[in-house]
């Protein structure tokens, strides 16, 4: 079995944060990353 990043963070009690756009989930991001990144992918489902 192939434990995924989103899967150990469950495991491990982390919830992720998803980023909806028009009530639809768009991105889900395992908030253990820099904040630059979640930035980043927060402002590109902006700009779309």
């Amino acid at each position: 079995m192939v434990v995924t990043r989103t899967m150990f963070a469950e495991q491990v009690g982390l919830s992720p944060l998803l980023v909806l756009k028009d009530g639809r989930e768009v991105d889900r991001i395992i908030v253990v990353q820099p904040k630059q990144e979640i930035l980043r992918r927060v402002q590109r489902v902006i700009a779309n």
